[in-house]
């Protein structure tokens, strides 16, 4: 049975532990940290994925874009991405 998760970002880097086939709804900010939303079914096992946070201007790798965000009433916008290395 499939649930939405919640998971607290920060700014940069995480490294996440989701159940395996988890999609990735929407990253959006509330009480001023960026959130992740994502489809999970909690009885699937684990694994683990890294969401890198990009900042407008700043080199980008590549990886499955997921969403921008926007900070400080738009004074900071990240780009967040599902990579498979940190760069």
């Amino acid at each position: 049975m499939n649930t939405i998760y919640k998971f607290e970002l920060d700014a940069s880097l995480k490294t996440l532990n989701l159940p395996q086939g988890a999609e990735l709804l929407s990253i959006q900010m509330q009480h001023g940290m960026p959130q992740l939303w994502a489809k999970v079914d909690p009885a699937r096992p684990t694994e683990e994925i890294k969401i890198q946070a990009i900042g407008t201007g700043h080199n980008c790798n590549g990886g499955e874009f997921i969403d921008t965000v926007q900070k400080n009433d738009g004074t900071l916008v990240f780009h967040f991405f599902r990579v498979s290395e940190f760069t």
